[in-house]
């Protein structure tokens, strides 16, 4: 057997053969939409308009009164079930040495909303049209906080804060390398060369939008997710162990 080198297999500029995209393209493949609806309930989220500001009331009675709809959640709601966030890994220390701040990640926001679009209440209801227009139906009033959207502006002294335990807006920082040396280097350097670099924001488009079919398996009772993940075995245990609070053999989860 003849074993190649990784670097011949391998590499930047390599062409890597793709093998999905016949299926996909020609109508074979299997998409989330492709699922049989029957019974199925739907989800619609409610979303906030404003970057920043306190939730002072939902009322949610008109919808939740409104055909075909099953449920409506809060923020609320979902902390008087104890119902967990999704946990963020706090692998970094802060400018001033302290431990990374970590705020919860919320599946529906509590009391204050801290970026435009953030969830604020979900239907669930008998069909995409009956959630979606009982969510329009929700009342939300809001108190509008002074928000910032530009990470220069929102580092610099007075600038609205984001969370309370980040007082500078700065989650977590981290240097590499030999400072004392990097500054001996430019203190003797001929030129000297000052650039600022902006990062663009990436965002993938995928073929679906992101979604999810969850259903009870009725012979085990255990619960089933079809999402579209890379990683399904942590997705099973962050919701077993942080989010649901369950056993992670009653959840099982499907790419």
């Amino acid at each position: 057997m003849n074993i190649l080198p990784g670097n011949l297999r391998f590499g930047a500029g390599k062409p890597v053969k793709r093998l999905e995209d016949q299926r996909l393209l020609t109508g074979k493949g299997q998409f989330i939409d492709d699922k049989p609806e029957d019974g199925a309930l739907w989800l619609h989220v409610l979303r906030s308009p404003h970057a920043h500001a306190k939730i002072t009331s939902i009322d949610s009675k008109t919808a939740a009164a409104m055909p075909g709809v099953e449920a409506v959640y809060t923020g609320a709601d979902l902390v008087a079930d104890d119902i967990g966030t999704i946990p963020t890994l706090a692998v970094f220390m802060r400018p001033d040495g302290k431990p990374m701040t970590v705020p919860p990640r919320r599946l529906l926001a509590h009391e204050i909303v801290r970026y435009a679009g953030e969830a604020v209440a979900a239907v669930v209801a008998t069909s995409r049209v009956a959630a979606q227009t009982a969510a329009e139906a929700i009342a939300i009033d809001y108190e509008v906080l002074p928000s910032v959207v530009d990470p220069v502006e929102a580092t610099k002294p007075g600038a609205p804060v984001v969370w309370a335990e980040a007082p500078d807006n700065i989650v977590a920082a981290m240097s590499y390398g030999d400072a004392a040396k990097v500054e001996a280097a430019f203190a003797s350097a001929a030129h000297k060369v000052s650039l600022e670099l902006v990062s663009q924001r990436l965002v993938p488009s995928a073929m679906e939008p992101r979604s999810t079919i969850a259903e009870i398996e009725k012979k085990t009772g255990r619960l089933i997710l079809h999402v579209q993940s890379q990683t399904p075995g942590s997705t099973r245990d962050l919701l077993a162990d942080a989010v649901l609070k369950r056993p992670k053999e009653s959840i099982r989860v499907l790419v």
